[in-house]
């Protein structure tokens, strides 16, 4: 429904698409189960435009209520204290340590009786696929994630991504944060040649301060290291290299448990945003946003 509205409000799969993070052959896949789920066309699909049918027309304010009273329902059904049941998360090591961790802090305090696994160190390329098998019921990614029309995605925040170095270092063995694929090919066509890649950035930070290169991270990791003046920022000649971050859980395997957990972090969403921008430190359980 999300992806009818968004193409219905920009009269455009692209727009749609840019709205939502995603790629447009996904908007497109979500689509057409829709106009197959429903056994009529929703769009005109012109040349240079996209036009609502007289279906489409008639759908949108049903779609529209549907998205409200789906998390209104949401929202009620995770305030229960009495929620069972479990939830498997999938992350990267140290996004999951600094950026979740409040999430994870918050969920386990506020829902004790919801058996909650966390399994560290998914490369963010492969943890979609593993909601997709059934193994997760949610991934935190880095996109745009792969089409599929039983994942539903959702940003939280994005990332600027720096490259630092110790101080008087001068620009020699790059080494990267495992980013998503359109960043990588972004620096590989500027002819940044990467030759250490990894999810691991305490590893990619300690190299730093051993002189070993240039690292390529996310500004909220070394935050502190900058403003302390251990590190500095080394200029790359490139446009600005920033990734969404967010979520990906499966539309058919809906539980109590899940949309506790959906609740616990789009309460915390504005927090995120801070943590990514690098504007705010990372406490505990979240941050104080000033």
């Amino acid at each position: 429904m999300r992806a009818f509205i968004a193409v219905a409000k920009h009269r455009s799969f692209t727009r749609a698409a840019q709205e939502l993070l995603i790629t447009q052959p996904a908007i497109s896949q979500q689509i057409r189960v829709l106009e197959a789920d429903l056994g009529t066309a929703l769009f005109r699909r012109e040349p240079h435009a996209v036009d609502l049918t007289d279906a489409g027309i008639a759908l949108l304010p049903d779609a529209e209520e549907i998205l409200r009273s789906v998390d209104y329902a949401r929202t009620r059904l995770a305030a229960r204290p009495s929620v069972l049941g479990s939830i498997r998360v999938v992350t990267g090591t140290v996004a999951s340590t600094v950026i979740y961790a409040g999430i994870y802090s918050r969920f386990v305090r506020q829902y004790p009786r919801i058996d909650f696994r966390l399994t560290v160190g998914v490369g963010i390329d492969l943890a979609p696929s593993i909601v997709q098998a059934g193994d997760a019921d949610v991934a935190f990614v880095g996109f745009p994630v792969a089409a599929d029309s039983d994942l539903e995605a959702e940003v939280l925040g994005t990332t600027e991504l720096v490259a630092v170095a110790s101080p008087g270092e001068r620009m020699s063995r790059v080494m990267s944060w495992d980013t998503s694929a359109p960043l990588r090919r972004l620096m590989s066509e500027a002819g940044v040649a990467v030759e250490v890649c990894t999810n691991d950035i305490a590893l990619l930070k300690r190299f730093v301060r051993e002189r070993a290169g240039v690292a390529i991270v996310p500004r909220w990791s070394v935050s502190a290291e900058l403003e302390a003046g251990t590190f500095e920022l080394v200029p790359l000649h490139l446009p600005p290299l920033r990734e969404p971050m967010g979520i990906v859980y499966s539309r058919s395997r809906r539980s109590q448990a899940l949309a506790a957990f959906l609740t616990v972090v789009h309460d915390y969403k504005p927090i995120l945003k801070e943590i990514c921008s690098g504007n705010a430190p990372v406490v505990d359980d979240g941050v104080s946003v000033s």
